[in-house]
């Protein structure tokens, strides 16, 4: 990802700097460039800075300017984007319409379990104990710097996780079974793999099959991720505790949970009718506090 970022950032800089000679560039062109680059997105213009700046440091320390034009200039300052979980009607429309998709349980891991897309994507049969109806979360997919994708390990160290499975994901996973028997695919590791049997892609599975769901079933655009939001926002709201649902989610710690679900914590929301009857239904709170030993709140008995 970083070498990608890096060579983002001189794609971005080098046509309208790299033929200059360092000590004409001033502050003030800096400006004008970001201000011109403002669409760009934000993680790829704070890469161009960091890089920019660098490279000025590096001219400084030679002794080739006396000033680093980047030090007087603020930094792109990441915008977080608002967290839009899905309401309940809106998932369960969301997992009744998939069911019978061959990767359908990739929503069932998503907006249940809280999976991370490329933590979906790259989970094996043999991460599943039936037996104690666990599964192990150890690895995610990504794309290398060449454009393809690769299995890697965790995204921090409370990626590696254990789960439940609740039965709406036993059964997801049943199916998936199916589908990979008809498919030739019984002998491969990965449980949503591509008809090849080489790990999916986040860009490729939006475009064929995540947007083409919302477009069909009427629902607002969003990326899959806001699945994950809604499982943790879910279990909030029917009052898990704080540092399960950071241990469910493989949050760094639990103040990376507090932060992204501040307005959650707060009551910031619109109570969702249905929320309730859609978490016992499926189990989700219920086999996950209790896997997890934590105690239920009363309303849920």
């Amino acid at each position: 990802v970083t070498r990608r970022l890096k060579r983002d950032a001189w794609k971005h800089g080098e046509p309208t700097f790299g033929h200059r000679p360092v000590h004409e560039i001033t502050p003030k062109e800096i400006r004008q460039w970001m201000l011109a680059k403002e669409g760009a997105g934000t993680r790829i213009m704070q890469m161009c800075f960091s890089v920019m700046k660098a490279a000025f440091q590096i001219a400084v320390d030679d002794h080739l300017i006396e000033q680093n034009p980047c030090a007087s200039v603020a930094g792109p300052q990441h915008k977080k984007k608002p967290i839009r979980p899905f309401n309940a009607r809106e998932v369960e429309s969301i997992l009744h319409d998939s069911e019978s998709h061959r990767l359908g349980v990739v929503f069932s891991l998503v907006f249940l379990a809280g999976l991370r897309q490329g933590e979906a994507f790259a989970l094996e049969w043999n991460d599943l104990d039936w037996h104690d109806q666990v599964m192990t979360i150890r690895q995610g997919a990504g794309r290398t710097p060449e454009g393809g994708i690769e299995i890697r390990e965790g995204k921090t160290d409370n990626a590696h996780r254990e789960l439940p499975i609740p039965e709406p994901i036993q059964r997801a996973l049943w199916r998936r079974a199916v589908h990979a028997q008809k498919e030739g695919l019984k002998n491969c590791p990965l449980i949503c793999p591509t008809l090849r049997g080489t790990p999916l892609g986040t860009s490729k599975f939006a475009v064929r099959v995540w947007k083409p769901l919302l477009r069909k079933l009427q629902l607002k655009e969003r990326g899959l991720h806001a699945g994950r939001h809604t499982a943790a926002t879910l279990l909030l709201r029917r009052g898990v505790g704080l540092h399960i649902v950071s241990k469910l989610v493989g949050h760094a710690d639990p103040a990376t949970t507090a932060r992204t679900y501040a307005h959650v914590l707060a009551g910031d929301y619109t109570p969702l009718s249905a929320v309730d009857i859609f978490v016992k239904d499926l189990g989700l709170v219920l086999d996950m506090a209790r896997a997890s030993k934590f105690p239920l709140p009363l309303s849920s008995t």
